[in-house]
C-alpha cells in the first residue's frame, strides 16, 4: 500500500513508494506531476511525468503496489490510493522531487501545489494512507534511549565526583584548599563579581552530514527534548536549527543542517548551501554518518 505524509510548515505531500531507513536515499531528481481528485475535490493520487532514462527495474519497488501502473509509451508513473478514475486533476505547482536509492530505485516523491489549493484541506479520503510523522519519530526516538542514557549516566558520575570532594572535605579539611585550587580560575578572579565561573566556556557545533542519516535525532538526543522535526523522510530539515545546551560549565550551541548532498533542483541547491555556510562558523564540526554505511 502507498503511504503519505504532509508537512503543514512545507505545504508539501510526499508519496512513499517504500519504506525509507536512515541514510537509505542516495539520489534526487525531478519531474513534472498532477494530482488526481475525486468529484469533491479530495486526492485520490498521483501521475509523474517521468523522462525516458527512468526504466521499469527503477521503479521495481513503487511497482510492488497493486494501484501503481507505469505506462511505457508516454512514460508517466500512476499511483493511486483507490481503484477508481480521477474525476479531476491539479497541476503540480512545483517540480516533484524524486528521491532514489544506492540502486537507482524510486523509493518516493515529494510534490507542492499551488497554495491557493490547499492541500492539507484534500486529505479526507486519503486519511487510511496519511503516516503519523510524530509516531515515526517517537520510533526513531525509541531506538535513541540508549544514547540518552548515556548521557545521563555521565551526568550521574560528575554528581559522584562531586560529592566526593565534598566527602574528602568533612573527613579531612586540609583537603578542601586542594579541592578549591583544583577549580580556581586566573590569579585575582572573584567568583563573585563574575558573571561566568572559572573554566566556563561556549561555542557552536555544527551537526553535518549526508541526508537522513540521524543529525535530528542526534540533536534531539542531546538536548533531552524535541527541538527538530525527525521522520523517515529525507531532507526534512531544510534550514539551520540551533538548540542550546546548558551545563554548569559551558554552554553549547548545537546547530542542526540540511543533508549535504549532491544537489539536482533548486531547493536542493539552497539547502546544501544552507549547511555549508553553518561550518565557518561553528567552533566545532560535528560530522554524522550512517554506520551501517
Amino acid at each position: 500500500m502507498i503511504h503519505i505524509s504532509y508537512d503543514p510548515a512545507a505545504k508539501s505531500l510526499y508519496w512513499y513508494a517504500t519504506e525509507i531507513d536512515a541514510g537509505s536515499t542516495d539520489a534526487e531528481g525531478e519531474c513534472d506531476g498532477t494530482l488526481l481528485l475525486d468529484s469533491e475535490g479530495e486526492i485520490i493520487g498521483l501521475e509523474l511525468e517521468l523522462d525516458e532514462s527512468i526504466t521499469r527495474k527503477d521503479l521495481a519497488l513503487a511497482l510492488k503496489h497493486p494501484l501503481v501502473h507505469y505506462d511505457a509509451t508516454s512514460c508517466v508513473l500512476t499511483l493511486k490510493l483507490f481503484d477508481e478514475e480521477p474525476a479531476n486533476l491539479q497541476p503540480l505547482h512545483d517540480a516533484a522531487i524524486l528521491d532514489f536509492d544506492g540502486k537507482g530505485r524510486l523509493q518516493g516523491c515529494e510534490v507542492i501545489a499551488a497554495e491557493s489549493f490547499g492541500i492539507g484541506s484534500r486529505l479526507g479520503r486519503a486519511t487510511p494512507f496519511v503516516l503519523d510523522l510524530e509516531e515515526a519519530e517517537e520510533a526513531e526516538e525509541a531506538d535513541k534511549l540508549d544514547e540518552l542514557d548515556e548521557l545521563n549516566e555521565l551526568d550521574e558520575l560528575e554528581d559522584v565526583a562531586d560529592l566526593a570532594d565534598a566527602e574528602a572535605v568533612d573527613q579531612d579539611p586540609s583537603v578542601a584548599n586542594a579541592t578549591d585550587s583544583r577549580r580556581a580560575g586566573p590569579s585575582g578572579y572573584d567568583p563573585v563579581v563574575a558573571d561566568t565561573p572559572p573554566g566556563f566556556r561556549s561555542g557552536f557545533v555544527a551537526l553535518v552530514g549526508p541526508p537522513n542519516v540521524g543529525k535530528s535525532t542526534l540533536l534531539n538526543a542531546l538536548l533531552g527534548q524535541k527541538v527538530a522535526i525527525v521522520s523517515p523522510r529525507p531532507q526534512t530539515t531544510r534550514t539551520a536549527i540551533r538548540g542550546i545546551l546548558n551545563r554548569p560549565d559551558a554552554q553549547v550551541i548545537f546547530v542542526d543542517t540540511p543533508g549535504i548532498h549532491q544537489p539536482r533542483t533548486r531547493l536542493g541547491n539552497y539547502m546544501v548551501e544552507q549547511a555549508r555556510r553553518a561550518i565557518p562558523d561553528s567552533d566545532v564540526v560535528c560530522m554524522v554518518v550512517d554506520i551501517t554505511r
